[in-house]
């Protein structure tokens, strides 16, 4: 009896961590990078999507609150990520759900349907800072 319950309590911590990790991660401020599978597509589709996309712009938040700014209208919410999926309600109780994929050099691809763009995570200053002071440090 013991050994399960140690185990269902094992369970649920690491699940609780892998999910506060991968929203960790999310947080931040995150805009337009590129296109992706631009070689698949035709050049006035890329120009079409760049045009639409380029200045978009998604701040996730610890409190779970999110901003997302693009095609000249903002948008507030409340959002849950797990795993991959990004589920945000706006601030009139539209529920959207979509993908988010981590890639190398703090870029994510953001997958709604059939749209996917590439975002790369802005970093301040103050974070430029303390990654390299971690790093002084690590040595």
């Amino acid at each position: 009896m013991k050994k399960t319950l140690f185990l269902v309590i094992a369970f649920v911590s690491i699940s609780i961590g892998v999910k506060a990790q991968g929203t960790e991660r999310l947080i931040g401020n995150w805009e337009f990078l590129d296109i992706p599978d631009r070689e698949n597509l035709d050049e006035k589709t890329v120009d079409m999507l760049t045009d639409m996309f380029g200045d978009m712009s998604m701040n996730f938040y610890e409190d779970g609150t999110y901003l997302f700014t693009g095609m000249g209208e903002d948008e507030e919410g409340t959002y849950t990520f797990e795993g991959k999926n990004l589920t945000s309600t706006d601030e009139k109780g539209r529920l959207s759900k979509s993908t988010i994929t981590f890639l190398p050099d703090n870029q994510i691809l953001f997958t709604k349907g059939s749209i996917k763009v590439i975002l790369f995570k802005v970093e301040l200053e103050e974070e430029i800072e303390e990654e390299l002071e971690e790093e002084e440090n690590a040595d």
